[in-house]
């Protein structure tokens, strides 16, 4: 007995053979060849199984965070692809060198962290702070382009997100500034949408500010 291949089921159930042809195809089925019965029964399963997902939109802002959420193994801009740019830490001022009077203050409750990033030709300006008392975190920031200084940079998407999906999210102001308040978690990493392709990824890591309290200065003597 002649059967007909996987490829000619697929288009039967879809509608895509001649008429005379599915005309031979539904008289072989009749005949009760049990191979092909099989074939076609596997093929109706699976397109009820994937007409359901085709039902299903993911919601665009999810995908934006999925793809902000890791490097772009490709760092050129495609049209209509969004390209995400990790930023790299250019200053840490906690990591900088302050005179001993000051040093004590470091860690204190209230004081602020400053660090600054670049990608590309954009800053990421990022200040820290955690109150006394309280468990929430300020995250103050600002936006700028190194290439073009003072350019208008309002509206920007601005979102904190962890592994467990977005934390906090705000739009900057026509100076390019934001602010963020969250509580305390690890591996956060704060997504900015330059553009409607570009997005850069400033990760927090090692970022919690600790306040604890004010210590004294170390003796001199």
């Amino acid at each position: 007995m002649r059967h007909f291949d996987i490829v000619r089921w697929l288009d039967y159930l879809r509608g895509f053979v001649p008429l005379t042809e599915r005309a031979a195809m539904e008289e072989h089925l009749g005949g009760g060849c049990g191979h092909c019965r099989r074939v076609v029964g596997m093929l109706r399963g699976l397109e009820e199984v994937t007409g359901r997902d085709r039902e299903y939109c993911v919601p665009a802002e999810s995908v934006r965070l999925a793809k902000a959420a890791f490097a772009s193994a490709d760092p050129h801009e495609t049209t209509g692809i969004l390209s995400t740019v990790m930023a790299r830490l250019v200053f840490d001022s906690f990591a900088s060198p302050v005179p001993v009077g000051v040093r004590a203050l470091r860690g204190a409750e209230g004081q602020q962290r400053r660090t600054l990033y670049e990608a590309g030709d954009y800053s990421v300006d990022v200040s820290l702070q955690q109150a006394g008392g309280s468990s929430q975190v300020s995250l103050v920031g600002q936006v700028t382009s190194r290439r073009t200084p003072g350019q208008p940079l309002a509206g920007l998407t601005v979102e904190l997100v962890s592994t467990e999906g977005r934390v906090a999210r705000t739009v900057s102001n026509p100076l390019g500034e934001f602010c963020l308040d969250y509580l305390p978690r690890q591996n956060l990493r704060l997504c900015v949408g330059v553009n409607k392709q570009s997005c850069i990824v400033v990760a927090l890591s090692g970022m919690e500010p600790a306040a604890s309290p004010l210590q004294p200065a170390p003796s001199s003597g």
